[in-house]
């Protein structure tokens, strides 16, 4: 389930990547163009490749389910991130540049980022704790089951064979 939600989550990412990082390229070269705005695009282009290179990773190596959950956290917090950055930027954002969208789309794609955040992020990092969760307990039960069945052949040992 979580490597088919993965190819959502990095075709979520991966338009993000590459229009913010192509927007951080232009903002770095012109000269009318807010700091500001170059910034922005920036850490949120880092932050989408961030999400992919989480996706990458995690789809190339087979890890235990500790390590799926850090993964999980991982891509969680970054995507996160992205959204407080949008509903930072719509609330407290310049909006006296010429340049600058109206608060209304910048909202809106706050809003459409929660949506995603919702369906896409957060569930897969639930799956991944209930997961962990559950395969500590069954460690936890093989252990008790070993130490019990070591502590009935140490039992066994003792005895008298024939008494």
């Amino acid at each position: 389930m979580a490597r088919s939600i993965g190819l959502f989550q990095g075709l979520v990412a991966l338009p993000a990547l590459f229009i913010l990082g192509e927007w951080a390229l232009i903002s770095l070269f012109e000269t009318n163009i807010p700091i500001y705005d170059f910034i922005t695009s920036t850490f949120n282009s880092i932050f989408a490749a961030g999400i992919l290179f989480v996706l990458v990773v995690q789809h190339n190596i087979t890890p235990s389910p500790a390590i799926i959950l850090y993964f999980e956290v991982a891509k969680s917090g970054l995507a996160t991130a992205v959204w407080l950055w949008l509903l930072l930027d719509s609330i407290f954002g310049p909006n006296r540049s010429y340049q600058r969208p109206p608060r209304g789309p910048r909202i809106a794609r706050a809003g459409i980022s929660v949506i995603v955040l919702l369906i896409l992020f957060y569930p897969t990092l639930v799956y991944a704790k209930m997961e962990e969760k559950r395969s500590r307990a069954i460690e936890v039960d093989t252990e008790a089951d070993q130490v019990q069945t070591q502590a009935e052949e140490d039992r066994g040992e003792r005895e008298p064979l024939l008494g």
